[in-house]
C-alpha cells in the first residue's frame, strides 16, 4: 500500500455575496478540521470569497508547498452538484465571472495569467479516484480562478465541488469530502 509522505491543504471558502450565506464549502472544511481529521498531514483553511484573498493565500503558499509531495485541495459549492463531490482537474487561464466576488471585483474576458493567453490550460498530474464524478471545467468564477492559481503551483491540485445545503446535509458533504481527500492521498 502507498504511503503518503507529504501535506495536504485544503481550502474551503466563507459566504458568497447575498445568495450562500453559509457556505457549505467552509462548513464541511471546518467540521473536517473540528473532528481532528488526519491532524498533522492535512492543514485547513477557509478563505474568504474574493479574488484578492485567493491570491494573497496562494502567493503565500507557493514557498510552503513541496510540489513533489504536496496536494492542493480547493473546495468550493456548485449548485450542479447534487450529491456527494466532484472533482474538477483542468483549470482555464481565464476570468470571466458572472456576478462580483465578496470585494465587488467582476473580471469579464480578463487572463489570470496575463503573459499567457485565456485559452492557456493547466491539468491535475493527481492519479484521481474512479468512485467520484471528474470534470474538466470548473466554471468561470472564483473555483476556476482557484484552480489555476493552484495548478501553476503544482500539478499535484484538485478543486472539489460540493453540493449546495439544500442537497446534502452538512454531515453526508463532510463525510464525501473526507473520503475523497483520502482516496487522493492513497492513490497518490
Amino acid at each position: 500500500m502507498h504511503r503518503f509522505e507529504g501535506r495536504v491543504y485544503v481550502t474551503g471558502y466563507g459566504p458568497f455575496g447575498l445568495s450562500i450565506e453559509g457556505n457549505p464549502s467552509g462548513l464541511a472544511v471546518e467540521a473536517l478540521q473540528k473532528q481532528g481529521f488526519l491532524e498533522g498531514t492535512v492543514k485547513f483553511q477557509v478563505l474568504y470569497s474574493s479574488v484578492k484573498a485567493i491570491s494573497a493565500y496562494f502567493e503565500e503558499l507557493k514557498s510552503k508547498v513541496d510540489v513533489e509531495k504536496d496536494i492542493l485541495i480547493s473546495v468550493g459549492v456548485w449548485d450542479k452538484v447534487k450529491s456527494s463531490v466532484q472533482i474538477e482537474r483542468t483549470g482555464v487561464n481565464e476570468m470571466d465571472f458572472e456576478c462580483a466576488d465578496n470585494e465587488g471585483f467582476q473580471p469579464r474576458g480578463v487572463p489570470i495569467d496575463k503573459e499567457k493567453g485565456k485559452e492557456e490550460t493547466a491539468k491535475s498530474g493527481l492519479v484521481l479516484p474512479e468512485d467520484f464524478p471528474v470534470s474538466d471545467f470548473a466554471g468561470k468564477l472564483m473555483c476556476n480562478y482557484a484552480l489555476y492559481r493552484s495548478l501553476r503551483i503544482t500539478p499535484r491540485s484538485v478543486f472539489i465541488h460540493v453540493p449546495e445545503e439544500s442537497d446534502a446535509t452538512l454531515e453526508d458533504t463532510r463525510d464525501h469530502l473526507a473520503r475523497a481527500v483520502s482516496k487522493l492521498m492513497e492513490l497518490n
